[in-house]
């Protein structure tokens, strides 16, 4: 079994819980922003594609 100790002093910072709290805000904000971009995209599609027109 592999055993990792920290120093006395450091022991907050390498907390697995400390070190990925940024990132899950990050990926939030990610997550976001790509939802809107998409809303956004989403809005200047045609409301039909032309190539769907069938004129016989």
């Amino acid at each position: 079994m592999l055993h990792c100790s920290t120093p006395k002093g450091r022991a907050g910072l390498s907390d697995p819980a400390t070190q990925t709290l940024g990132h899950e805000t990050a990926f939030y904000w990610y997550v976001t922003a790509m939802m809107v971009m998409a809303y956004f995209v989403r809005l200047r599609l045609p409301r039909q594609a032309k190539y769907l027109r069938h004129e016989h």
